[in-house]
């Protein structure tokens, strides 16, 4: 990189780091450069630019693409500086072949640094073969049970018990985003999403308790432990709801 420009990630030379979110600026005496960098608690400080240094947007064993060229794969080198100043990467692309694209438009695939038994949230299914099948998976929480990172769809994904290609079996998916905290238990029924872990108040004031058996949810009334033999959650809003949470 052959300057640093606003919105650049820095490293202080001596010590922490930042974004840079002002700048150049000429010194008093005009004998060096400025660049004003917001650290750590919304501080604000100018540095002369001698004491910064760049931190590479990516890393080696990043999912990156760029849409513009085609380029989708895995950055396998870098970065390394162009004779003009700018960085590229070494990127091994799906068919096994090298490209060595600029920085500028390069974006990470997120997932990049999924690996197997990680919670992931469907970013893209398989668009270019299954386009219905994108529709289905997309947005869906799951867990990655293998990982194949040269294969274009790279994540396996599972959602339940089920076979692959149903709702709550499993799927090969191009693209997910990591979650890093833990994924609510929910469920969604006519367009409504139950947090499994609250209770819900049906229209008589009395109070339900929810539990999750397969693929299926069943309810509790009033104290009673729910069971896999009856009282869906469908059939409870059918004849009790609508149901309101319970703050406790």
């Amino acid at each position: 990189m052959s300057e640093f420009k606003v919105g650049d990630k820095v490293r202080v030379l001596s010590g922490g780091e930042g974004v840079i979110t002002y700048g150049p600026v000429n010194s008093t005496f005009g004998t060096f450069k400025l660049m004003v960098v917001k650290q750590d608690g919304d501080e604000e400080r100018a540095f002369r630019v001698s004491d910064l240094e760049s931190i590479p947007k990516f890393a080696v064993g990043d999912r990156v693409k760029k849409p513009a060229t085609g380029i989708n794969g895995i950055i396998v080198a870098g970065p390394y500086t162009a004779c003009d100043g700018e960085q590229f990467w070494v990127v091994e692309e799906r068919d096994g072949s090298h490209s060595t694209p600029r920085e500028d438009g390069l974006t990470r695939v997120a997932g990049g640094c999924v690996n197997v038994g990680d919670r992931v949230r469907v970013v893209v299914a398989d668009p270019e073969f299954c386009p219905a099948e994108e529709s289905t998976f997309v947005g869906r929480v799951g867990t990655v049970t293998e990982l194949k990172k040269e294969m274009s769809l790279p994540y396996k994904v599972r959602f339940g018990d089920g076979p692959h290609g149903a709702p709550d079996g499993y799927w090969w998916c191009q693209e997910v985003e990591l979650l890093t905290e833990p994924a609510a238990d929910t469920y969604e029924h006519d367009g409504v999403v139950y947090d499994l872990s609250a209770r819900y108040r049906d229209v008589d004031g009395d109070p339900w308790t929810f539990k999750r058996f397969g693929t299926d949810v069943h309810g509790g009334c009033n104290g009673h432990e729910p069971k896999d033999t009856y009282d869906t959650l469908e059939m409870i809003v059918r004849y009790y709801g609508p149901l309101t949470k319970i703050i406790d």
